[in-house]
């Protein structure tokens, strides 16, 4: 995601092979310290989108520029876990995610960036089918005081197998947030760009507002099972999937994050 409303967007498909790093398609994961340090490095071909072409519909295929893109990431909070065994959509073995700390440098086409900020790293094993997938949302932010918060929902497409998980982190503690109110999220991907407020109740029983303003989205969906495609939902999509830098205001602060969400479209 870049500015002005611009993406590198790639995708393909390799041979896992057990015993060796962590890699996809020109990406490689190094893990330096367990739960503490990786790095990532993507050196191959991406596309150059703009946020129109994106929200049309399927990308169609266009020339590639030379990206080569080298990140670390830094654990910042312990590592946690969501209860995912009555989520019919995935046969889960294992599963945990942490709050991070990123910077590196990203180079394509004559621009070089250098980044800084937060992150999230999830990594689970087990097949899912995304196709059996109902709709969620989640989202996740950081804040300067350091405080971060996650709050993720999922309805099963039958009705059953909720989940929800909420926490906010301050000083390395966890402490636990519901839902206090109407959901804002998932909604229909034609108000992607609508400012909303989740309200979270703490362990103290107090109610505080996450308020939220979408920033720019990215537009994906999910199709033939588990294949995520770039741009819009088309007609075998299963789902559309929506991606959304945003801004935050919680607690008296400014921060910025992550919402999404999936609308099933059938």
């Amino acid at each position: 995601m870049l500015p002005e409303d611009r993406f590198l967007v790639a995708k393909g498909a390799t041979l896992a092979r057990p015993g060796e790093a962590a890699a996809g398609p020109a990406l490689v994961y190094e893990c330096v310290r367990p739960f503490a340090e990786w790095r990532k490095s993507f050196q191959g071909l991406a596309r150059l989108a703009t946020g129109d072409e994106l929200r049309a519909g399927p990308l169609r295929d266009a020339p590639h520029l030379a990206v080569d893109m080298h990140l670390t990431w830094t654990g910042s909070s312990p590592v946690f876990d969501m209860d995912m065994s009555e989520q019919s959509w995935a046969d889960v073995k294992a599963h945990y995610q942490q709050h991070c700390h990123v910077a590196g440098v990203l180079e394509f086409g004559g621009e070089r960036m250098e980044l800084e900020g937060f992150g999230m790293r999830d990594h689970s094993w087990g097949p899912r089918d995304l196709a059996r997938l109902g709709n969620h949302a989640w989202i996740y932010c950081a804040f300067p005081s350091g405080k971060q918060l996650m709050y993720f929902h999922h309805d099963e497409a039958g009705g059953s197998g909720a989940l929800e998980h909420g926490h906010e982190v301050v000083d390395g503690a966890f402490a636990p947030v519901v839902n206090a109110g109407p959901l804002p999220l998932p909604r229909e991907p034609g108000a992607w760009k609508a400012p909303y407020a989740l309200d979270l109740r703490l362990p103290d029983g107090t109610v505080r507002t996450l308020t939220a303003e979408i920033i720019t989205g990215q537009p994906l969906s999910i199709a033939n099972g588990s294949e995520i495609i770039l741009g819009a939902a088309g007609p075998d999509a299963s789902h559309h999937l929506l991606e959304c830098p945003t801004r935050f205001e919680w607690d008296g602060e400014v921060g910025y994050g992550i919402t999404e969400w999936t609308w099933r479209t059938r």
